[in-house]
């Protein structure tokens, strides 16, 4: 039998459970900007920039919610560092909520690897789009737009 959770180790494990909802959104979102680009659809473009910033300010906020909840005791500011250090994958001897975090922590950090990937790709085709469009245009107009 496990002994009774600290309250603040429970609040910060929901913190991390919201962060994970928030980069999961991102993740979708990101998903969603691809698909967009491929249409060319810019008001959808335009709109999920928008989306994706509002999610990178959410964890950004959760980020500093989560830092200042373990400056206020000194046991879960050591159990945080803690958590962030250890490799996610060697979380089955940690007590329940330690290792729900670091489960967490895991699926976090592979979503964000995903959404790197994906950046890469939309950056990519981006820069594959701009160049076909300047090359588009005829070299007397590239002299005024320069």
């Amino acid at each position: 039998m496990e002994r009774k959770e600290n309250p603040q180790l429970e609040k910060l494990a929901s913190l991390f459970q919201r962060r994970y909802n928030i980069v999961s959104e991102l993740k979708k979102e990101t998903d969603e900007l691809s698909e967009a680009m491929q249409r060319q659809d810019n008001v959808s473009l335009d709109l999920l920039l928008d989306l994706r910033q509002e999610a990178l300010n959410k964890l950004e906020n959760n980020w500093v919610e989560m830092n200042l909840l373990v400056e206020e005791e000194e046991e879960l500011r050591r159990t945080f560092q803690r958590l962030l250090q250890e490799d996610p994958k060697h979380s089955a001897g940690y007590p329940f909520l330690e290792r729900r975090i670091l489960e967490l922590r895991g699926k976090i950090e592979e979503s964000i690897g995903f959404i790197k990937e994906r950046d890469a790709r939309i950056t990519a085709q981006a820069l594959q789009t701009q160049k076909f469009l300047w090359e588009q245009i005829p070299e007397e107009l590239k002299e005024e737009v320069v």
